[in-house]
């Protein structure tokens, strides 16, 4: 994994040229999903380098014929077109982004219904030197 650092684009003034820094970093994603650690079609981190493009293992699914499960894409159960969430063309306010059941509609007009599930994961402080103060 190629890793850049915005301190590598401070210029002569001390301010960062983030345009500069982005299209490296662009650059850089775009060598590690050739070399197989990024999923080629959603973008999902797979792991170590192969030297080259792997499809994750959820990207895999949605040519299957059965439920699927994917953490970044929605597909159409008539025309297998896949929908990022945030383009989802759903109903409620904030699209498919609750949890619970989701109308959609998918650009070749069908309705089609998504369910939600959203995990948590919890920070707790760190345990006292002292516990019986």
């Amino acid at each position: 994994m190629r890793i850049v650092s915005y301190s590598d684009f401070k210029r002569p003034d001390g301010s960062i040229d983030w345009g500069a820094f982005h299209r490296e970093d662009v650059a850089a994603k775009k060598l590690d999903t050739n070399d197989g650690v990024y999923c080629s079609h959603c973008g999902a981190y797979i792991g170590g380098p192969v030297g080259y493009p792997q499809v994750c293992n959820q990207c895999q699914s949605l040519t299957h014929v059965s439920e699927l499960i994917h953490s970044r894409l929605v597909r159409c159960p008539h025309c297998a077109q896949e929908i990022r969430p945030s383009e989802a063309n759903a109903s409620g306010r904030s699209g498919l982004f609750e949890p619970g059941l989701h109308e959609v509609v998918c650009v070749c007009a069908y309705h089609f219904t998504v369910e939600t599930h959203v995990s948590y994961s919890f920070v707790s402080p760190a345990l006292l030197k002292d516990p019986d103060v």
